[in-house]
């Protein structure tokens, strides 16, 4: 669940990768993933020194978040899978 406070908030989120995951967020695009601590070093260097890609994502993933998981898109979705809107 973090994952969703994190980019709701409007922040960059740097996680492990899993297919889960690239169920609701495209990896790369709108979160960083990893799959050990230097590539995670890596990335965060990159993303430091790379100020106006690490907004892309953050914003892009913020986006994503607002667009898609919020607890009303959520409802709203099981509401019409279920037949009850």
């Amino acid at each position: 669940m973090r994952i969703f406070m994190v980019l709701m908030s409007g922040g960059l989120y740097f996680t492990n990768y899993s297919d889960e995951l690239a169920e609701h967020f495209e990896p790369g695009r709108e979160v960083i993933t990893f799959c050990n601590e230097h590539e995670l070093l890596d990335k965060v260097n990159y993303f430091l020194k790379h100020p106006e890609h690490a907004e892309k994502v953050r914003s892009a993933g913020h986006q994503r978040a607002l667009r898609c998981h919020t607890y009303q898109k959520r409802f709203t979705d099981l509401f019409q899978t279920l037949n009850l809107k």
